[in-house]
């Protein structure tokens, strides 16, 4: 009988349908993480061939969701943030390997989580601090932040009720100071009295309320926050500085300005003076160029049959031999000199005609009549 039921055994495990959990492993080391508002769960797997897929079950107080992804994490925010219920509520997340589209792994369950104080969760998450702004005044020091309601986006497309609150209190040398600030405020503020030479460094920690004041989300504790150096009499001072420099920067610009046009002015050379009169013979300096004495010309009739020039004297043989050499004009200084004429040869009328040079050789002559 034992090997009989050992047998049927077998026969069952091989008769079992491909959608068996067996053939595919399950993730590993479920978790999730909650950093101020947002929200993830992430696991481990090893064998990812085939290709692999994984879903994404949220299971909770307010409902159940599924996703399906192929990373190794995936992001919870959406669904936690979707509503007042949803971030106060406690839930879980169970996560399953799927191959080839039919065979599944066993589901891995993750630890509890939640945003609310009153939920019996494994894990609770917290939300940050808005930025605080503590500045010191003469009897006290005052601590603001924006409200919570109105800082964080996810905080205001939750439902909420009008009459929901955020509580906080400020911590000054071990002494708590509590405060509350409305839905309707978009500012939080506290005034903290100080005493002289006491120190003005504090501490914030708070709690949102829905409106119910039995479940609060957490903000975490935040860090020693000092009074910034105070600025009023910094920003006159260097409002005073800064227009000193302008104006510095300014008179110092227009005098190098003023010396580069000095130096720059054009110039012209000395002979473009005008030291006399803009008309006459000095109206540009210039040297005066000698008249030089031009000697007048004087032309003679000389006839063929003359055999002279006329001028100085009669003419001789030598001037008279060759009828080639005849010449129908003679310069004479002299004899214009000893003539004592006033009137120049250029000036006397002159007529364009023929002469005979000799030998039937005809010239145009211009000379005087």
């Amino acid at each position: 009988m034992p090997l009989r039921g050992a047998f049927t055994a077998l026969l069952l495990l091989m008769s079992a349908p491909t959608t068996g959990f067996a053939a595919v492993p399950s993730p590993t080391n479920v978790h999730v993480t909650c950093h101020n508002l947002r929200t993830t769960v992430s696991w481990d797997y090893d064998r990812q061939q085939p290709p692999t897929r994984f879903t994404v079950e949220v299971n909770g107080s307010d409902g159940t969701q599924e996703n399906e992804t192929t990373e190794l994490e995936f992001d919870l925010s959406p669904f936690v943030w979707a509503s007042k219920e949803r971030y106060l509520g406690l839930h879980y997340v169970t996560v399953r390997a799927v191959q080839g589209g039919r065979l599944r792994s066993l589901p891995v369950k993750s630890k509890t989580f939640s945003f609310s104080d009153e939920r019996q969760a494994y894990t609770v998450c917290a939300l940050d601090f808005p930025p605080v702004n503590v500045a010191a005044e003469d009897s006290a020091t005052s601590v603001t932040f924006q409200n919570p309601f109105h800082f964080y986006k996810e905080l205001k497309q939750a439902d909420k009720r009008d009459d929901a609150f955020f509580e906080f209190n400020v911590t000054v040398d071990q002494v708590d100071y509590k405060s509350l600030c409305s839905l309707t405020q978009a500012i939080c503020r506290y005034d903290v009295p100080f005493s002289d030479g006491a120190e003005r460094c504090v501490t914030l920690k708070g709690w949102l309320n829905p409106g119910n004041r039995i479940e609060y989300v957490g903000f975490r504790k935040s860090d020693l926050i000092c009074p910034s150096a105070p600025t009023g009499g910094h920003v006159v001072t260097l409002a005073v500085l800064l227009s000193v420099l302008f104006l510095t920067v300014s008179v110092l610009t227009v005098s190098i300005c003023a010396v580069k046009a000095w130096r720059l002015k054009p110039t012209h050379p000395d002979a473009l003076d005008f030291p006399g009169p803009l008309l006459g013979e000095h109206h540009m300096k210039f040297n005066n160029v000698p008249r030089e004495e031009i000697s007048p010309v004087t032309v003679t009739r000389v006839g063929p049959e003359d055999g002279m020039v006329r001028g100085d004297g009669p003419g001789t043989d030598k001037d008279s031999a060759d009828d080639s050499e005849r010449t129908l004009c003679v310069v004479g200084v002299e004899a214009e000199q000893e003539q004592g004429e006033a009137m120049g040869h250029y000036d006397r009328p002159h007529a364009l005609r023929e002469e005979d040079m000799g030998n039937g050789d005809m010239v145009d002559c211009y000379c005087e009549r």
